[in-house]
């Protein structure tokens, strides 16, 4: 039987994989952190399945997501509809091709406003490659490409879709056993594409130039996701930032007014202060809704009293992992007594991702377990 707690409990820790499948009606939301990267999987129902950014374990290599459903009996190749990466930043996209090349009936969503990594991969330009772009955050992008190039040769189809705000994604008939399914993307806005086009406009570039391209911030083009299964509502804010004006959640609060409020919110920018929007809780979020942090430990988020303040909103949040760098590995400290004088403070930035599991049934709350070094805050 499965051990779980009602919302508002502390969870026991279970420190083995989970083996158990989701019923057919159950929403699930599993949030998987930080090792390299985080990543978020969805459960829709029907055994049908989304999987929003990419998360490695440092400690094993292994991917969290497909590691999960191998676990679970879930197979990516004909279960998962959906692969969503929401900005370029390699926490949050690292290994998201790995993802997508296994699950091969998915559509990839990406920002409807490209930043430079993904402008660059999608018109193939390699040479960018080499002025001041991320090598890996544009292999990632170039290889999603090749694979949606390759699958279009054999259905006549892109798989590819663009995110923009109020952007009704994946509405799914289904029967009359099966829960109601939407999942909509709150942004990037207007505002923050037309940004990003006016940037990009001003560079074309070609083969030996030494124009670098213009900065383009990814978090203010994330794609945060409004989803819906049967009466529960998540949020999933990515790392979408207050503003600037027009952007972020600013504009998701002047377009976006659901009939009911979301009772899981999977916390944007790791808990930052600058993705924090007082008028998300109040107008989006239940009371009390679950949260979820997947920490970013090398910038120290979330700190101590970022913490506090989340707990304050609400008493039922939940980390993947402490905020705090871990203790080292065995590979770790044999590095550091090799390393002796040359290097001190040696540690492991990113260690073992955790699992923050919730589940969710028709007309019952949300139930929550831990995996690995998942902990609750509060």
């Amino acid at each position: 039987m499965r051990r779980c707690v009602p919302q508002g409990r502390g969870p026991r820790r279970l420190s083995a994989s989970p083996t158990d499948a989701p019923d057919a009606d159950e929403f699930e939301v599993s949030v998987f952190g930080p090792g390299k990267g985080e990543s978020s999987a969805l459960h829709l129902g029907d055994g049908r399945w989304i999987v929003v950014d990419s998360c490695r374990d440092q400690r094993s290599g292994q991917n969290a997501v497909l590691r999960y459903f191998e676990s679970i009996g879930v197979d990516p190749a004909s279960q998962v509809e959906m692969v969503v990466a929401t900005h370029a930043h390699d926490d949050h996209i690292a290994g998201i091709s790995e993802i997508f090349d296994a699950c091969t009936d998915a559509d990839f969503v990406c920002p409807t406003a490209l930043s430079r990594e993904e402008f660059a991969a999608l018109i193939e330009l390699d040479a960018l490659a080499t002025t001041g772009l991320k090598k890996r955050n544009f292999g990632e992008f170039r290889q999603v490409n090749d694979l949606i190039l390759s699958r279009g040769m054999t259905t006549g189809m892109s798989r590819r879709r663009y995110a923009l705000e109020g952007r009704l994604l994946h509405p799914r008939i289904t029967g009359t056993a099966s829960p109601a399914v939407s999942v909509r993307s709150l942004s990037p806005s207007d505002q923050a594409v037309s940004l990003t086009l006016q940037k990009l406009h001003k560079y074309f570039p070609s083969p030996g130039s030494t124009i670098r391209p213009p900065f383009v911030d990814p978090n203010e083009l994330a794609v945060a996701l409004w989803v819906e299964v049967g009466d529960k509502s998540a949020l999933l804010g990515a790392d979408l930032l207050t503003g600037p004006a027009g952007c972020g959640w600013g504009a998701v609060l002047s377009t976006f007014s659901p009939e009911s409020r979301a009772s899981f919110y999977k916390v944007a920018h790791h808990g930052s202060t600058n993705a924090d929007h007082p008028e998300v809780w109040a107008r989006l979020l239940t009371d009390q809704p679950v949260a979820v942090i997947a920490p970013y430990r090398s910038s120290g988020l979330p700190t101590t009293a970022q913490q506090a303040e989340l707990c304050r909103r609400t008493p039922s949040v939940y980390a993947t992992a402490t905020p705090s760098i871990p203790k080292p590995s065995n590979s770790v400290r044999g590095t550091a007594a090799t390393l002796n004088q040359i290097a001190t403070n040696v540690h492991d930035p990113w260690g073992m991702a955790g699992q923050v599991r919730a589940r969710a049934g028709k007309a019952s709350d949300w139930k929550v377990q831990l995996f690995g070094p998942a902990l609750k805050l509060c």
